[in-house]
């Protein structure tokens, strides 16, 4: 009898310490490195939107929004000029001339 409940409570926590380690954590990238790695940023802003209620609070969730809010619209660094003089009348060009509007 007893070495039956000890049979079983070694295959009980041997089980455990399988399922326990099979489970890997994905490593947590920084937000240069999304920055850097656009594919992997969008497939991860991808995962954590379908499944917030699981992803939304881990590190690469929140790396990889950040990362695509840097890299997306909100950022400005990659806007062209947009050629605001502020000597230069709306409507007139630089010699004062009306324009033509076809």
């Amino acid at each position: 009898m007893k070495s039956t409940i000890l049979k079983v409570a070694i295959l009980f926590s041997a089980s455990l310490t399988v399922f326990g380690c099979s489970q890997k954590e994905e490593p947590a990238q920084t937000v240069s490195w999304f920055q850097q790695h656009p594919d992997e940023r969008k497939a991860t802003v991808a995962r954590c939107a379908d499944d917030p209620g699981r992803l939304a609070t881990t590190p690469n969730c929140i790396n990889a929004q950040q990362a695509e809010s840097i890299e997306g619209i909100g950022s400005f660094r990659k806007l062209p000029p947009l050629g605001l003089d502020p000597n230069r009348k709306p409507g007139f060009e630089e010699d004062e001339r009306p324009k033509v509007r076809p």
